[in-house]
């Protein structure tokens, strides 16, 4: 069973953990910490240069809603 829903998530290009917890085989995730799953699963295959610009977009959003909630 597992080697099927390896295949199926991998056929629906989403995370394995999402398709195991949908079965019932692992607990639900809260909604955060799904879409940082389907996040990493979506980067997971990316050049290392191209991980390491989408992670600063991500730091230069926070800095900009930080600064945004100072004001």
């Amino acid at each position: 069973m597992p080697e099927t829903l390896s295949a199926l998530a991998k056929a629906l290009e989403i995370p394995q953990i999402t398709i195991l917890r949908k079965a019932g085989i692992l607990p639900p995730a809260p909604e955060a910490n799904e879409l940082v799953e389907q996040i990493v699963h979506e980067t997971s295959n990316m050049p290392e240069q191209d991980q390491q610009e989408i992670l600063a977009f991500i730091r230069m959003k926070n800095n900009l809603r930080e600064k945004g909630k100072k004001k």
